[in-house]
């Protein structure tokens, strides 16, 4: 089963990281287990084999892989897989960002991906709310200082609804993130 995606955005510059075009990782459930499916960055139309892209899948469940599995984990991953991407554009241009705003996109990025790595290897739900919590609010921190606001991020602290109500009041536009705050 294959998914075809097309992508354009600029290259980030590495000093020496040896980069394996993987923009994003999200956990799947699949028979039982938790896998990692990688997102590649993809420049052009492409054709990229979904079971190849599934991080530690024993040949067995390759093999054997069905459409309905294709379906559901295709379902599970389109939403995602385009957030990452929009992320991914963002951190790529971060140039349009204040030092501040970029900082604090950086580390969360390292927050969500902590959050999935943790989740498949250790199992560990706790430390996965964990990480995205903190990447919740650091993104919600970005949007602030991107937008100028002069709030003490201190005063935050790691509330999560405190720093959306400071964002709402500067910008209404960041209204359409209110359910997922609450959630």
């Amino acid at each position: 089963w294959s998914v075809t995606g097309v992508q354009t955005c600029a290259l980030p510059i590495y000093d020496t990281m040896d980069w394996d075009r993987v923009i994003g990782r999200f956990p799947v459930r699949l028979r039982g287990g938790i896998y990692l499916v990688q997102v590649p960055l993809v420049l052009e139309e492409t054709v990229i084999k979904l079971t190849d892209r599934i991080e530690g899948l024993p040949h067995e469940i390759r093999d054997t892989f069905t459409l309905e599995e294709f379906k559901t984990i295709g379902n599970e991953i389109v939403g995602p897989t385009f957030s990452c991407q929009s992320l991914y554009t963002l951190n790529a241009d971060d140039v349009f960002l204040k030092q501040t705003a970029r900082e604090l996109v950086r580390r969360a990025l390292f927050d969500i991906e902590n959050a999935t790595h943790s989740l498949v290897r250790t199992g560990d739900v706790q430390g996965t709310i964990f990480h995205a919590h903190a990447a919740a609010e650091k993104f919600l921190k970005a949007a602030l200082s991107g937008l100028g606001s002069k709030t003490s991020f201190k005063s935050l602290s790691h509330n999560i609804p405190k720093a959306f109500a400071e964002l709402t009041k500067a910008h209404s536009g960041y209204e359409w993130l209110r359910q997922p705050v609450e959630e």
